[in-house]
């Protein structure tokens, strides 16, 4: 069966006990993540490495698209990282290269004959993953028409799943705080989990959701800053 993981965001823990739940009620799991596998959390390195050696097909999010353009300035033009950037890359130590190689052959998005797994959400008007930008894709959570106005978190009547109509179930994660419930025929897996809430997975044979509940609060919960630049 598939299982589709929401973001971990370095909760490696919760990670493997999830995947221990899922090796519990299925012995050949087929194992998906939306994304976000890094930034936040407490254990960044090891729960990629887990997404690695466990074989889970993950998209790209907007966080490892965020590590994949910092570690290109890092390599090119280390000064002009800011503090906190560094802070965030040395988490890595020496295997920064090998997780950028990792996370660099992860794909926007993965399709399937009766589902689409993206990160983040559609952009609304076009009809192709293949023609969507992919700010949308990786970082979309409402939308007033382009994508320097995605990010009207108090506009549920905006929220991208509102204003597509697509002909196959959509899985996606990247939405923690305060998401409006999707309609029929779109799966929301980010449960804040490095925010203190759970790790939820989808097995889509099923139709079901399990979730593991997060050790303790990771990082402070807030409402995303109003620009277009992924976060």
């Amino acid at each position: 069966m598939r299982w589709f993981i929401g973001d971990v965001h370095g909760c490696r823990e919760e990670l493997e006990e999830m995947l221990e739940r899922i090796s519990r009620e299925d012995s050949a799991p087929e194992l998906f993540s939306t994304g976000d596998v890094v930034g936040k959390g407490p254990d960044v390195p090891g729960a990629l490495a887990l997404v690695e050696r466990e074989g889970i097909r993950a998209v790209l999010g907007n966080h490892e698209a965020w590590l994949l353009r910092k570690a290109e300035i890092l390599r090119n033009a280390p000064s002009e990282l800011e503090e906190k950037q560094r802070r965030d890359l040395a988490v890595y130590g020496d295997g920064l290269g090998r997780a950028v190689e990792f996370v660099r052959s992860w794909p926007l998005y993965r399709e399937f004959p009766d589902i689409d797994l993206v990160h983040a959400g559609l952009e609304p008007g076009v009809d192709s993953l293949a023609e969507m930008n992919p700010a949308c894709l990786l970082a979309i959570r409402t939308w007033g028409g382009s994508v320097e106005r995605m990010w009207e978190i108090d506009a549920p009547e905006k929220a991208w799943f509102n204003l597509v109509r697509w002909p196959k179930k959509v899985v996606f994660g990247h939405w923690a705080y305060r998401m409006p419930e999707p309609p029929p025929g779109f799966v929301g897996l980010d449960t804040g989990c490095v925010y203190g809430g759970a790790l939820t997975a989808w097995c889509a044979e099923e139709d079901r959701r399990i979730s593991v509940p997060a050790r303790r609060d990771y990082a402070e919960k807030h409402a995303p800053k109003p620009t277009s630049a992924p976060r």
